[in-house]
């Protein structure tokens, strides 16, 4: 005869063994992203990343012959605002504003001074565009729960596309060689002014917590203007330009 002390074991060890499998490891819900009160009428964001100017015109050519200006030295980091309003499930009115200026010191590649020293000078180039646009979102960005509360969806893609006007600047000063007579001077060669801009956009809104979101951002950005005062001979001077960002998104 079995002692009461095995009769107890042999019992509890039958007993877990006809528990159902979900009482012994219950899985983890799952959270949706929290929800919110009230359905978000506005969206704000903010977003860093890197703008690589194509430089596709006849000034850009003559540069990088002339000097020693490569094609990513124009590369910068714009600072980018955007604020969406709704106008349908999937549809946003967009307004933004971004701003960037890069700066790239050069020197002649074939000419030097006679002194024996580099001739150097800078060339800098300012875009700031103001636009306005329209996104829409490939998926529902969120849906009501009851009527007090909304809650986000994790992952929207989406794409987007408008115009505005940007405002430029390009500068080239330091030292240059007077083609004539090959003497050194020093000067400053600047243009800039307002021109008209077009954008094509594509993205992610990837659900954080609550109200915020991680905002992924590519862009095309076509723009020229023309060149005259110290450029005057020149063709319109390129501005367009691909940029990559990231920041942050709040719905309220």
């Amino acid at each position: 005869m079995l002692s009461s002390s095995r009769r107890l074991v042999l019992l509890l060890a039958a007993s877990v063994a006809t528990l159902p499998l979900g009482a012994q490891s219950a899985p983890r819900p799952v959270r949706d992203p929290d929800y919110v009160l009230g359905v978000p009428k506005a969206r704000f964001g903010i977003r860093l990343g890197a703008d690589q100017p194509l430089q596709s015109s006849d000034i850009w050519s003559f540069s990088r012959e002339q000097y020693t200006l490569g094609r990513g030295d124009m590369r910068a980091i714009p600072i980018a605002l955007e604020l969406g309003f709704p106008v349908g499930r999937r549809w946003e009115f967009v307004l933004g504003a971004a701003t960037s200026r890069r700066a790239a010191d050069t020197e002649y590649r074939d000419l030097i001074g006679t002194d024996d020293l580099p001739i150097r000078q800078a060339t800098a180039l300012r875009r700031t565009p103001l636009l306005l646009g329209v996104r829409h979102d490939l998926v529902t960005p969120g849906r009501p729960i009851g009527t007090v509360a909304w809650l986000p969806a994790r992952v929207v893609p989406w794409v987007g596309a408008g115009g505005g006007a940007l405002f430029w600047s390009f500068r080239q000063s330091g030292e240059f060689v007077e083609a004539a007579s090959n003497e050194v001077f020093e000067a400053s060669f600047v243009d800039g002014g307002l021109t008209p801009t077009a954008y094509a956009a594509a993205g992610l809104d990837i659900a954080l917590q609550g109200r915020t979101s991680l905002v992924l951002d590519a862009r095309y950005a076509w723009a020229r203007a023309r060149l005259g005062g110290d450029f005057l001979g020149f063709d319109r001077i390129d501005l367009a330009g691909v940029a990559l960002s990231a920041g942050l998104g709040i719905r309220f």
